[in-house]
């Protein structure tokens, strides 16, 4: 084997190890994405810790989920509209709706405690 033969074979050897490294790292930063993002979905924590904000929202007649979802986070009660999108389809029966009309929420209420409050829709605050 001549010295040309064995530094091409250690070249390639080298990329291989490289590339196989950098996948290695790419899985690892999309698991940990993952996790982090799945975290942010199923947590019991809301935008804020208690006492949170009282912030008042206006839910229209006909309003998609991602309206509302986009609506929850320009007016600071989450911090992400596609967790919060996610959560009103993951925490929604196929029966339930969200009532129309204004709706006090808390930046410390969980996902789950606001898509429970604007599906009963409170007597106070509903049309």
């Amino acid at each position: 084997m001549t010295l040309k033969n064995t530094s091409e074979k250690m070249f390639r050897t080298s990329i291989k190890i490289a590339i196989y490294v950098f996948v290695i790292l790419g899985i690892i930063i999309v698991a940990k994405s993952s996790y982090s993002f799945g975290k942010s979905i199923f947590t019991g924590k809301g935008k804020d810790s208690a006492p949170g904000k009282d912030i008042t929202i206006t839910v229209s007649k006909g309003e998609s989920l991602k309206e509302i979802a986009n609506d929850a986070k320009t007016s600071g009660i989450v911090d992400n509209s596609i967790v919060f999108y996610i959560q009103l389809k993951l925490y929604m029966s196929k029966s339930d709706k969200i009532k129309e009309g204004q709706y006090t929420l808390n930046s410390s209420m969980s996902g789950e405690n606001l898509v429970n409050k604007l599906i009963a829709g409170d007597e106070q605050d509903s049309k």
